[in-house]
């Protein structure tokens, strides 16, 4: 995400629940925010991982609520240090004394429809996924699964704000399921009944129409060496027999 050179004073996203970082700026930032001298508040109150990548503020002398009110370590995974970066030019007529929070701790802005939902810092070092939850009624936090990421609703795979790595049927995996496994006494590969590709973050039974199949995986390009022969009705990537032919990696529609 990119936001440079705006002439206004607030931008809000109010909706944004994880910043995945799948596309870096330069290769190394999820969040730049650069030469946006007039902004004074970026509001992101559900905002609550910044999966991969870095964040980068330059010349943005007004953002005052970043620089003291917001916990990076609640977006970077406790790795704000390494993470968060800011150059000599941000902040610099930032007066934190002067900023108030209201019914908590952190915010993006004064009001309490800004306070900064925080799942990690509540949670001590008795969860191992370092993230936790408060269920209803209660005053003691508990611990969310180690698939999740954003934190929880609830106990399990299935009550993630989103999901570390996949998706399968609404709860949290580390892999799908393979499409073939092995059959102990066939002593061979065999169909999985209940095998998935993997689309974008999802287990899924079956590829979007306009993707290509390669092994597991629902795929834009075949990779290096493999190819989709136009001239037969599948939608699956193929080993090249000898050199690949020219356009192998055409996306079928």
């Amino acid at each position: 995400m990119l936001i440079y050179n705006v002439d206004i004073r607030s931008i809000d996203f109010p909706s944004l629940k994880i910043i995945w970082g799948d596309d870096l700026l330069d290769e190394t930032s999820a969040l730049t925010l650069s030469s946006n001298l007039e902004l004074k508040e970026l509001r992101m109150p559900k905002l609550r991982a910044i999966h991969k990548g870095n964040v980068r503020i330059e010349n943005s002398t007004f953002l005052c609520y970043l620089q003291s009110k917001v916990n990076w370590n609640e977006l970077l995974e406790d790795d704000a240090e390494n993470r968060l970066i800011t150059s000599d030019s941000a902040f610099r007529q930032c007066n934190p004394k002067l900023l108030k929070c209201t019914e908590c701790d952190h915010c993006w802005s004064g009001k309490a429809k800004y306070c900064q939902e925080e799942y990690r810092s509540v949670c001590g070092d008795r969860c191992s996924s370092r993230q936790c939850f408060l269920p209803a009624n209660s005053s003691e936090y508990e611990c969310c699964h180690e698939a999740c990421t954003g934190g929880c609703t609830g106990r399990g795979a299935h009550q993630c704000v989103a999901c570390r790595e996949l998706s399968l049927d609404g709860a949290c995996v580390h892999q799908c399921p393979p499409m073939m496994v092995h059959d102990p006494k066939k002593g061979m590969l065999i169909p999985n009944p209940k095998g998935r590709y993997v689309y974008d973050r999802y287990c899924v039974e079956e590829c979007p129409k306009e993707l290509l199949v390669e092994r597991d995986a629902c795929v834009r390009h075949c990779s290096e060496g493999s190819h989709h022969d136009m001239t037969k009705d599948s939608r699956r990537c193929e080993p090249c027999k000898g050199p690949c032919p020219k356009g192998n990696l055409t996306l079928f529609v």
